[in-house]
């Protein structure tokens, strides 16, 4: 609240200066206005009380004057109190009939100094009517003398009266407005009530009767029914009416009629007006027990039984509804009496429900004058309104006409603008309201438009009222500066005519009243803003005053001058227009790039290089401005170009005096977020040398980049392959690494690999490119060796395996071979035999096995030496933001700074607080270095089943792999040792044979109950599980072995991963359940039993479809597949065949190309009896195999003898493949 200023400094040059602008305004007004017609009487001067007129009433003396002064110069007379209203005091003054002027009366009560007595009169609007001193000197002398009020005034009662003369004299007190008309403007300012609730009752069906309806003199709606076929009885219980219809009872009616009652017995309009009285009835029982919301809590009566209904709340709606289905009209009458209050003639009527009424009384307003008239007093508002019935859900009002009547319905929103003017109606419904001088502009302004809508106004001599309509006043403030202070002086103009608005401060204490033309409510809620902003107030000079300390006036120019400007007119002096607070900090950035580094250096032309450090460590220090040298604020709070600064400077590490300095040296991995900082930076006008213009250029066009796909590869690579294939290669140009993040099934193997080939082809002649390493889950090793063979044959590839001193030798000669592929297992022990390598590329595949920075395997990938390394995973981000850190550790070492920085700038406050912004920056920051793509945005890329076989391999010292050998090398000797004829009677035992083979590459626990060894297949089929888990999919893994299924339920449960399973045990109706179920929640994995589950079943919930053990017979399988591949799939579906490699399934996978019905007619147990399959047949299937254990063996052995030699002969073979490449490129 502003406060009366103490010791005032003298501001009188500022105030001339903005009185001079005041006067300027008020002329230019005057010239405005000048001619015009409307609202200038209401300038004029105007009086309700007759001050002349009541002094020539008293009679009084010359002694009387005296006395009264004599009092008031004693000092005597302390605090005055006034109020003014409507029959305040009735007493007779001896006129004839009061007229409605002389029900306004103004009461002045005023105090002796030390409130020992007071004195007490009342005024109409011509004469005191009542006076009276409570000192017991004044009430002795009251019976002795006597004038027009009853007595002669005593000294005090006459000092008194002079202080009510003055300030009736000086003030515009009162006027004619009444107390309904002020109820109504103080409802349509406010808003108008919603009065109408949302109950309904609900319909239901009941019989036909005759309804009629009454109407007393009150406007009350009553309905009687009739009852009966040819001839209607009255109906003279209607509770017991509904009680011999429920009972099927039967009733006499007069004298000759009876009837049997039933719910049946009526027509249909019978039935709805029987519905309609059982509603009723209960809901008048309600009324009668004070359960019903809207029931008169004061009536005592017995509501629910008689011969006639109330049509009130509910009940009124449902009556009407009922009626309005009705064809013909309901009989309306009139109780005596009410002719003669309404003046209508007939006694009936017929009456139909209206849907969608409108009620528009008409109303008129005049011009009221005083009774001389020479004052013009204001309007009266006069006219007759319907009475409207009030209903539940709606209002209602009765029309009547000649012969026939509506019962109308109105809308809600009619009724709502009604509403105030039915309240200020008399019973009757007649509304006649003044309006005086001081309501017209409320009047006409806010509440006139309202009832505008809803009524037919009729104004007499409107243009003469228009005159005394106050005009809206234009609040002004004028403001100015000086050394000390800012100030404000607000003016209210109406007119020409200028205030001030401090005389709110004499209205709020009773000391003044406000000329009738002002509207004090605008001016007072300027007067109270200008309280609540500004500290300090001269009311002698009616200014207002802020001190001119920089906090203060900075919050003043940034919002409260705003503010004042949304509630009214600001002028200014020059000294003040001098205030500036600038928001934009225009800058100049130069970039260039070089040996791996970006240069950077800001500039300004309109800041110095101080004023610019101060600007950018003021917002780091949440200032909420500067003051610059030319006096100018420059904003700094909410400044999105010094917001976004600092976060640049957060994202590369520098202090705000590097950023200024002069130029800033940072990696060149940050140049794609710095370019796009730079781009959302209006204010930052960026040069860009050539080399950080293309390296943007080649990021912003990957698909388009110049490196071109293999040529092995080129019809094998779909589309958004060769742009992940680009994408490498642009990053590796520019010695960045990334995260390849495709959705799996997208080939992230098939990228990295033409990655690896496009290195091989394109080294220049008598070079060898620098060697690769491959690091994966050890499930994953083989499959690397298959796919590079497969896609990429040209290059020499070597799995590291063996004994640790064959890994040794193997590491040692890794210059020999293109690519090194192994595990993170054996790279976590032999990480000291790679301490001298350097590799090009170091790809880790399934990164998420270092997303935990602590771990061995996290560490040795980050020790080996590599130019450019590339993470491959589909879940960069499992559980939280430190593994996208500890991969891009790996990636891009110091791009999220140590973990500690990013810890407290990224992950605590995203994780912690959701902060949006941090999260935000992050994005930028690593968007340019990760490349994802669902399976859904490729999805025209993409066949609709990706189908790929996974290979497994055997391990070092395989429990496993012996166990396979031994049964493969069995069952060749005792192949051998069969003729043809025997063979033929042996079948069953040769598939039995077979199967065991196949039972060992599942998991050898199929058939040794205490097997407790290495099981590749499983942990292979584990790791697609994790991925399915981790991408968010839903997996089905087909196994014809249900002993395989129940191994694989152990590893899922240790795991904690949900499943469904369904064999050939599964009842079929908990199958349908179980696919149900599977289809809608969120279970990853369903199992299933080949021969169960392969047909017959719709599990399109799926995306990834996984053969434990393929079926050889590819049909079989195929069904299996369309589980998933059906109609009704909206995904692309990806299917895994898990192979062992150097196993019996891999050369039955290479004897389908040749002999695609062989492995049905070996496997399928319906045909074996059919094939005709010969004894060297057999054996070659299982020859490769025996010489695979033999040549194992033998490898064992030479291991250590041959391992050099075969890295001498491989040298040799690479040395002349360079020479006969350098000859071609000569040629």
């Amino acid at each position: 609240m502003a406060k009366k200023a103490n010791n005032l400094r003298d501001h009188s040059d500022a105030v001339q200066r903005i009185t001079s602008l005041r006067l300027q305004d008020q002329r230019d007004r005057a010239e405005e206005t000048a001619g015009g017609s409307d609202g200038r009487a209401s300038l004029e001067e105007y009086h309700f009380f007759d001050a002349d007129s009541i002094r020539e009433g008293l009679r009084l003396t010359e002694a009387q004057y005296r006395d009264g002064k004599r009092v008031m110069d004693s000092g005597q007379m302390g605090e005055m109190n006034i109020s003014f209203g409507r029959d305040l005091i009735r007493i007779d003054s001896g006129r004839k009939k009061p007229s409605d002027e002389d029900g306004w009366q103004a009461r002045f009560v005023q105090y002796s100094q030390g409130r020992n007595w007071a004195v007490e009169m009342f005024f109409n609007r011509y004469e005191m009517i009542y006076s009276q001193c409570s000192c017991w000197e004044c009430m002795l002398r009251r019976k002795y003398q006597k004038n027009s009020v009853g007595h002669v005034l005593s000294g005090h009662e006459m000092a008194a009266y002079l202080n009510a003369d003055y300030y009736m004299r000086s003030n515009a007190v009162g006027d004619i407005t009444t107390g309904n008309a002020t109820r109504l403007l103080e409802e349509y300012k406010s808003g108008l009530p919603a009065v109408i609730g949302n109950a309904a009752p609900g319909g239901k069906e009941i019989l036909t009767i005759k309804p009629k309806v009454t109407v007393d003199e009150m406007d009350n709606l009553w309905v009687q029914f009739h009852v009966g076929s040819r001839r209607l009885y009255k109906v003279k219980d209607i509770d017991e009416l509904l009680s011999d219809v429920k009972r099927h009872r039967t009733r006499r009616y007069g004298k000759n009629a009876e009837f049997r009652f039933s719910p049946e017995g009526f027509d249909e309009s019978g039935k709805r007006w029987l519905g309609f009285m059982d509603r009723a009835a209960k809901m008048l029982k309600d009324f009668s027990m004070g359960t019903d919301p809207y029931a008169d809590p004061f009536s005592d009566k017995p509501f629910g039984v008689g011969s006639e209904i109330p049509l009130i709340s509910t009940i009124l709606d449902d009556f009407h509804s009922v009626a309005g289905e009705e064809k013909d009209p309901i009989e309306l009458r009139f109780k005596a009496g009410y002719h003669d209050m309404r003046g209508h003639g007939n006694d009936r009527m017929k009456l139909t429900a209206v849907e969608g009424g409108s009620v528009r009384p008409g109303l008129s307003i005049e011009p009221i004058f005083s009774t001389d008239g020479k004052a013009f007093d204001g309007v009266c508002l006069h006219g007759e309104l319907p009475k409207l019935l009030r209903g539940v859900s709606h209002y209602y009002y009765l029309s009547i006409g000649e012969d026939e009547a509506a019962l109308c319905r109105i809308s809600r929103e009619e009724a709502e603008k009604l509403e105030p003017l039915m309240s200020a109606a008399t019973v009757d419904g007649e509304i006649e309201m003044y309006i005086g001088r001081s309501s017209l502009a409320d009047f006409y302004r806010k509440a006139l438009p309202q009832l505008s809508e809803v009524t037919d106004i009729a104004e007499v001599r409107p243009e003469l009222i228009r005159q005394y309509i106050p005009v809206k006043p234009e609040l002004v403030c004028y403001l100015d500066l000086d050394e000390e202070a800012v100030i404000c002086a607000p003016a209210a103009f109406y007119g020409e005519i200028s205030h001030s608005p401090f005389d709110c401060d004499g209205w709020r204490s009773f000391r003044l009243e406000p000329e009738y033309y002002r509207d004090t409510e605008s001016e007072t809620d300027l007067m109270e803003y200008l309280e609540s902003c500004m500290p300090e107030k001269d009311t002698t000079e009616k200014i207002f005053l802020m001190p001119r300390d920089e906090e203060t006036l900075y919050d003043f120019l940034d919002h409260g001058l705003t503010s004042l400007m949304n509630r009214c007119e600001v002028r200014a002096t020059e000294q003040f227009m001098r205030l500036k607070i600038r928001r934009r900090m225009p800058m100049h950035a130069g970039i260039s790039m070089a040996d791996g580094l970006l240069s950077v250096e800001l500039t300004s032309d309109e800041l110095s290089p101080d004023e610019l450090l101060a600007a950018v460590s003021g917002y780091r220090k949440a200032k909420k401005f500067i003051r610059l040298k030319n006096g100018d604020f420059l904003r700094l709070e909410e400044n999105e170009e010094l917001q976004k600064l600092a976060e640049m400077m957060d994202t590369l590490q520098v202090t705000p005096k590097q950023l200024l300095s002069g130029k800033m040296h940072i990696p060149a991995f940050r140049a794609l977020y710095l370019d796009k900082m730079m781009e959302s930076m209006e204010d930052v006008y960026a040069n860009r040398d050539s080399h950080f213009k293309k390296l943007i250029k080649e990021f912003k066009t990957i698909s388009d980049a110049d490196y071109d796909v293999p040529s092995a590869l080129k019809n094998v690579l779909r589309k958004y392959q060769a742009v992940g294939y680009r994408w490498m290669r642009m990053l590796d140009e520019y010695g960045f690494g990334g995260i390849l993040a495709d959705d799996m099934g997208l080939g992230k193997t098939l990228q990295a690999t033409a990655l690896l080939l496009a290195d091989h082809d394109e080294y220049v002649a008598g070079e060898k490119p620098q060697t690769s390493l491959i690091v994966c889950p050890a499930s994953l090793v083989y499959n690397w060796e298959e796919e590079i063979h497969r896609f990429a044959s040209p290059l020499s590839v070597q799995v590291v395996a063996g004994s640790k001193d064959e890994r040794r030798l193997m590491i040692a000669g890794y210059e020999n071979y293109d690519v090194l592929v192994t595990s993170y297992d054996l790279l976590k022990r032999d990480i000291a035999e790679y301490e001298n390598c350097r590799f090009h590329y170091e790809i880790i595949d399934e990164a998420q096995y270092i997303k935990n920075q602590r771990t061995e395997a996290a560490k040795s990938v980050k020790l080996i030496k590599a130019k450019t390394r590339f993470a491959l995973t589909g879940t960069p981000i499992e559980n939280r933001l430190s593994e996208l850190w500890s991969i891009f550790d790996y990636a891009m070492p110091s791009f999220l700074y140590d973990y500690g920085t990013f810890l407290g700038e990224f992950e605590a406050p995203i994780v912690r607080n959701t902060d949006e912004e941090r999260m935000e920056r992050l994005r930028r920051m690593v968007a340019p270095f990760i490349l994802r793509r669902t399976k859904e945005e490729v999805l025209k890329d993409l066949p609709e089943k990706l189908e790929e076989v996974h290979y497994a391999g055997f391990g070092t010292n395989s429990e496993q792999r012996k166990l396979y050998d031994a049964q493969v090398v069995k069952m060749r000797d005792d192949l051998r040792g069969k003729t043809e004829e025997e063979l033929r009677h042996s079948r069953i035992e040769i598939l039995a044979e077979l199967t065991r083979i196949r039972q060992i590459c599942c998991d050898p626990a199929l058939l040794y109950d205490n097997y407790h060894g290495d099981s590749v297949k499983k942990e292979t089929c584990m790791e697609l599980v994790r991925s399915v888990v981790s991408g968010e999919h839903k997996a089905l893994i087909f196994s014809q072995f249900v002993q395989m299924l129940e191994l694989l339920k152990v590893e899922l449960d240790k795991e904690q991963i949900p499943y469904y399973e369904i064999t050939g045990a599964t009842p079929k109706e908990e199958r349908l359940s179980r696919v149900k179920e599977f289809n809608s929640d969120d279970t990853p994995v369903f199992l299933i039993s080949l021969k169960a589950g392969g047909t017959g079943l719709n599990l399109t919930g799926a995306d990834v479809v996984i053969h434990y053990d393929p079926w050889w017979n590819m049909a079989v399988q195929n069904q299996a597949t369309d589980r998933a591949h059906r109609i009704g799939q909206t995904k692309v579906v990806t299917v895994y065949k898990l192979i062992l490699k150097g196993t019996i399934e891999e050369r039955i996978m290479e004897m389908q190309e040749i002999k695609k019905t062989l492995a049905e007619d070996v496997l399928s147990a319906e045909n074996i009896a059919a094939t005709a399959f010969s004894r060297e047949e057999l054996l070659d299937l299982l020859e490769a195999e025996a010489a695979e254990v033999i040549n194992n063996s033998e490898r064992k052995k030479l291991a250590g003898k041959n391992s050099g030699q075969k890295a001498l002969e491989q040298k040799g073979r690479n040395q002349k493949a360079l020479e006969q490449k350098g000859q071609d490129q000569k040629a």
